[in-house]
């Protein structure tokens, strides 16, 4: 009598570990599945704002036009609305991403691809090309390990490609300014209150004591 309720006993608990793992092997496989499916989404929504950004910077040159009273810019509506759409897709699907290094990179390349296409301070398509490339190589090996997680050793392997100026922590060197921008406006002097500085107002430099 005695080993049979042994027996019993040891068949339940043996039931119930046996179902805590399997719970805790489908829980793990659904959080997989799921990152993996936010990776891939980025992905697709990075090629679609790379083309997005190609349309619009190939527009721009064509759309621009110089009065007296500056720049006027008349681009196609889809054009734009195109360009538009990517972005906000784009940044939805980053925020489904659940490593924050992998987050990180696509965040530094979409400003890199935007001043490479748009901006009058090209960044070479090179650099972009490399971190382009990089985005992905890192998304790879996220969807490469059981949590969809890169590991440390896998993102030094990966070496992150040199930031342009301006870009993520990178120093900036010469403000950005869009090819839809006029002229820079010139500014003038002005005193310490922020009213416009007079040529009376300017004095011999007072001697240091």
């Amino acid at each position: 009598m005695i080993g049979a309720v042994i027996s019993a006993s040891v068949a339940v608990i043996v039931a119930i570990v046996t179902q805590i793992f399997a719970s805790v092997r489908a829980r793990t496989d659904r959080l997989y599945l799921a990152r993996r499916a936010a990776l891939i989404d980025a992905q697709d929504a990075g090629l679609e704002l790379r083309q997005a950004l190609l349309l619009y910077g190939q527009a721009v040159p064509h759309s621009v036009s110089r009065t007296s009273l500056g720049t006027t810019a008349e681009l196609p509506a889809e054009v734009d609305a195109g360009r538009v759409r990517a972005q906000g897709r784009f940044a939805v699907a980053v925020s489904r991403v659940h490593d924050q290094h992998v987050a990180r990179a696509l965040r530094l390349w979409t400003q890199i691809a935007e001043v490479r296409y748009i901006d009058v301070n090209d960044v070479s398509a090179a650099i972009e090309d490399s971190w382009f490339r990089h985005v992905n190589a890192l998304a790879a090996a996220a969807m490469s390990t059981k949590t969809c997680d890169t590991t440390e050793r896998q993102r030094a392997t990966l070496c992150e490609p040199d930031l342009p100026a301006g870009i993520g922590d990178a120093p900036v060197a010469v403000p950005a300014r869009s090819r839809l921008a006029g002229p820079p406006t010139p500014v003038s002097p002005s005193t310490a209150d922020g009213e416009p500085l007079r040529t009376d107002d300017v004095g011999p430099p007072t001697p240091r004591v």
